[in-house]
């Protein structure tokens, strides 16, 4: 295993760590959430979510009734808002994950980090739905 100060075997490890992330995202979809659980302990490691971007990004270019909206709203904060290939797309479905979610404090904590790195990203900010801000009071 990666030790959590070393990026570059972190990096190494890309691979692996997005076979999970389908993984867990297939197991999340009949309701288990053991490896979603399993992975944000991975996706918590400093440096991790610079390069989970893309992948996390092409779950919430997805839609359906089996949607991962809970792995969506707990993964949301660890990813690179600064990268580039997000639009208004991706922070809508974001919403809309969090929005279908039940709140808990995890879940909360959760939107709220990601609401507030969205917000510091200029040309993102305007396609934050109003509804996301009263997170801010919960």
């Amino acid at each position: 295993m990666a030790r959590v100060g070393d990026p570059d075997q972190i990096e190494s490890k890309r691979k692996a760590l997005i076979t999970l992330l389908s993984y867990s995202i297939l197991r999340e979809r009949v309701g288990d959430h053991r490896m979603t659980d399993a992975f944000l302990g991975v996706v918590r490691v400093p440096n991790v979510g610079k390069f989970m971007v893309q992948s996390i990004t092409n779950l919430l270019g997805e839609a359906g009734p089996d949607f991962p909206n809970r792995a969506m709203a707990l993964m949301s904060p660890h990813v690179d808002w600064w990268y580039q290939g997000l639009n208004a797309n991706t922070v809508t479905r974001w919403a809309e994950a969090a929005l279908a979610v039940p709140y808990t404090e995890e879940v909360g904590r959760s939107v709220v980090d990601t609401l507030l790195q969205i917000a510091t990203k200029g040309y993102l900010q305007q396609f934050i739905p109003v509804s996301m801000w009263a997170w801010l009071k919960k």
